[in-house]
């Protein structure tokens, strides 16, 4: 095989690998909310997250998981439906709205945390090990910086992984 077809099955390999991870982590997730009979999706859930470390916007999430914040306007109007979180206009700026956890919110961010120490991602880094764990994600980091793709989208992962290095150097 040429080295143009063999970094093309490569890259197929990858699409596969990078679809199983996330659906294994949704599966995760989504298995979790339904053993503790919470009617919320997973999206939701990583709202809850983002906001648990403190008040924050739609905008801003919506950066954070790369979608268009009209795309999570559903999600924020069903959790404040629910009653988790809560939503104020900014004082500043009165387009802006700020999100905060209610108490409700808080008690079901501590029930259901992001990863599960018992979950199938953990397991699989534990089982490679600390050394191989870090060289696997810094090589996933280098990966994610070497796409040439100049969407926003990409700028903001590519940003966001800097901020990261630090954890796994």
């Amino acid at each position: 095989m040429d080295k143009k077809n063999d970094y093309k099955a490569r890259a197929f390999r990858l699409l596969i690998f990078s679809a199983f991870t996330i659906k294994t982590t949704k599966n995760s997730i989504h298995s979790r909310l339904s053993d503790k009979k919470i009617n919320i999706s997973h999206p939701a859930l990583i709202v809850l997250h983002y906001i648990k470390h403190g008040p924050n916007t739609i905008k801003r999430i919506s950066e954070l998981m790369l979608i268009s914040a009209p795309t999570l306007v559903p999600v924020i109007d069903l959790l404040e439906k629910k009653q988790l979180l809560k939503r104020t206009k900014n004082e500043k700026d009165r387009r802006e709205n700020i999100l905060e956890l209610t108490k409700k919110g808080k008690s079901l961010v501590r029930t259901i945390p992001m990863i599960d120490e018992s979950g199938a991602i953990v397991k699989s880094l534990t089982k490679l090990g600390q050394k191989k764990s870090k060289e696997f994600l810094k090589l996933y980091y280098e990966f994610i910086n070497n796409l040439e793709d100049n969407s926003e989208n990409s700028k903001k992962m590519q940003a966001y992984i800097k901020n990261l290095e630090n954890d796994v150097n």
